[in-house]
């Protein structure tokens, strides 16, 4: 299985770039089911001409990976509740091409549901959530429409459930969470992927940061917590005015084999050159070895009490925006949640105005 970080190709032209570079890395794409996420549903006819960061997918993208992989699609991210209204025509699309989606739905219980697989004779079930804290300025519903929300005891006790009726069965977790362009896991996020994979969990996995955010085993399990983007070209969006910083450009996918139990990382650089978006491969590295992971990864065994005073300290972004340290103080969660809504809603404000830049 490969797992790839979040995707937003607006264009056939976009489209047209994932596919080459897909095929110029055949080797690494072809027969294997291919796990992404989604960053925005389908939507044909929509401008780039709009002064918000509205991340859509031309249908086209769904033709960029080879005919003899399978496709799943993860829907948990915020930018699924920016159309809304296109998601009937982006799930028929998914569904006509026999494409597994999960992570959203039109009831809260069909969001949290997960999907399964069978890969090498093994069961795999899969599960997508997302930070509720990403869809500040939006409705979850929206227009019937639900995203699955991260509920730190509802899935470990579904991850509980799935274990108890079939204890052989592998399980991956793919989250939608952190802040856009941090290069840290908050403290309460790495506590809660450890206890997942106490729980049985094989592989943790995160997206959004639109940065790695390096990675480690535990016990017998994965933690990823960010794969930088996959393909979300930059200076496209939100008329051209959504970009990305030079330390988004390095990629990470991952390919984990449920037989052996073992997971490589694959390391690209994104690039931009006369319009023309591209990926450039890097280098390959089973994760256990992985000298660039270990780079990103300084925390790697650290105890949890230790970890929150290395993220306190060395964590990219701090101006009013709170640690989180443990995702069992519901209390002190909630009001942090307060204080960064507040934080963000004016930031957006700012944003429209054009005082500052657009983030993601």
């Amino acid at each position: 299985m490969l797992i790839l970080g979040d995707i937003a190709c607006p264009t056939k032209e976009h489209a047209a770039h994932l596919k080459a570079i897909v095929a110029k890395h055949s080797n690494i794409f072809s027969k294997e089911t291919i796990l992404l996420n989604l960053e925005g549903l389908i939507a044909d006819d929509l401008s780039l001409a709009t002064n918000s960061p509205v991340l859509f997918n031309h249908s086209s993208v769904l033709e960029s990976f080879p005919d003899d992989s399978i496709l799943l699609a993860a829907l948990a991210n915020n930018h699924i509740l920016d159309l809304p209204h296109n998601y009937d025509e982006t799930t028929q699309k998914l569904s006509a091409k026999n494409i597994q989606y999960f992570g959203a739905e039109k009831s809260k219980t069909g969001a949290q549901k997960s999907i399964q697989i069978t890969e090498n004779g093994k069961k795999i079930v899969l599960i997508n959530a997302c930070w509720d804290f990403l869809l500040y300025h939006q409705k979850n519903p929206s227009e019937g429409i639900y995203i699955n929300t991260i509920a730190e005891n509802k899935i470990l006790n579904q991850v509980h459930s799935i274990k108890s009726t079939d204890p052989e069965a592998h399980i991956v977790i793919y989250f939608h969470w952190s802040f856009d362009l941090e290069i840290l896991p908050f403290p309460m996020y790495r506590q809660f992927a450890m206890d997942l994979i106490d729980a049985g969990v094989n592989l943790v996995v995160g997206a959004h940061s639109h940065c790695v955010q390096g990675g480690e085993t535990y016990k017998e399990g994965y933690i990823v917590y960010g794969l930088g983007n996959f393909y979300l070209p930059s200076h496209t969006f939100a008329n051209g005015t959504l970009k990305y910083p030079e330390m988004s450009k390095r990629q990470l996918v991952l390919q984990w084999n449920s037989e052996t139990n073992q997971l490589r990382c694959h390391w690209f650089d994104y690039s931009l050159n006369d319009g023309k978006h591209d990926l450039n491969y890097i280098t390959s590295e089973d994760f256990s070895e992985s000298k660039i992971l270990k780079n990103y990864s300084p925390f790697q065994g650290m105890e949890h009490k230790e970890y929150i005073a290395f993220f306190k300290k060395n964590r990219r972004k701090k101006i009013a925006i709170p640690l989180f340290k443990d995702y069992k103080n519901r209390f002190s969660n909630k009001a942090n949640m307060v204080l960064l809504k507040t934080r963000a809603t004016i930031a957006r404000r700012m944003a429209i105005l054009g005082i500052i830049k657009w983030q993601n």
